[in-house]
């Protein structure tokens, strides 16, 4: 019997206005090395054979600008602009509805603004959603961190083995996604990325291991840093 072919979908909110960056361009539009960062991340869902589709939610005065990116830098996976909400959960839920989400058996979820996680990053999350349902990527704290009372007193010490900082992709089987969102309408549910809804419902998350190039580049020193990480690519590729 053949094997069914197990269809991906990988939804990009990019509605956001980056107004922490100081610009009027959406930082996601902005030039890095002279190509747009949400180019940057798509050049790389471009390569991936088991993304079947591409659903970005974009500000509607962006869509000819994104629509005009994505030709003249010749990104050839299918792709379906729906429009951005006021909020990252306000436009997954506009992505939602979108027949390539409904038909997806797995949904990978990735920031506009994460252009340097890899392919393998991609994988791993995509084969962990199949086996566990919903999966995070995330590294491991460098810093001490300390959990502080409404008036900034110590009010204890986390243990950094048990922390991790949360990145994207993030994957699910679609009908826990589909779940996890509908249960945030009802409950009217604010949270900052979709595990956190997924949590709240009772859905177990795993978390595997991020990457520490997998930045999010979100003010003007995260900019320098991405300039920076390109360069030391390039520089890996002479050696």
């Amino acid at each position: 019997m053949e094997q069914k072919e197990i269809k991906c979908t990988v939804i990009i909110p990019a509605a956001g206005q980056g107004k922490r960056f100081g610009n009027s361009l959406p930082k996601q539009f902005l030039n890095l090395e002279g190509i747009p960062i949400i180019i940057r991340t798509l050049m790389v869902c471009d390569k991936i054979d088991f993304i079947n589709h591409i659903v970005i939610a974009v500000d509607t005065s962006y869509k000819k600008l994104l629509r005009d990116y994505i030709k003249s830098f010749g990104i050839t996976k299918k792709i379906t602009l729906v429009k951005g909400g006021k909020e990252r959960q306000d436009s997954i839920c506009n992505s939602i509805d979108n027949p390539h989400v409904q038909n997806s058996d797995i949904i990978l979820v990735h920031d506009a603004v994460r252009p340097f996680a890899s392919t393998k990053l991609y994988k791993d999350i995509f084969d962990s959603a199949l086996k566990y349902g919903a999966v995070i990527p995330g590294i491991k704290p460098k810093d001490t961190i300390k959990l502080i009372d409404p008036k900034g007193f110590v009010n204890s010490t986390m243990m950094r083995q048990f922390l991790r900082h949360i990145q994207t992709p993030q994957g699910f089987k679609t009908d826990i996604f589909i779940e996890i969102y509908r249960q945030m309408v009802l409950r009217k549910m604010i949270v900052t990325d979709d595990a956190s809804l997924a949590e709240r419902i009772g859905v177990r998350v795993k978390v595997i291991d991020g990457e520490e190039e997998n930045i999010k580049i979100t003010t003007s020193i995260d900019m320098l840093l991405a300039e920076s990480i390109l360069k030391n690519n390039e520089l890996k590729k002479l050696e």
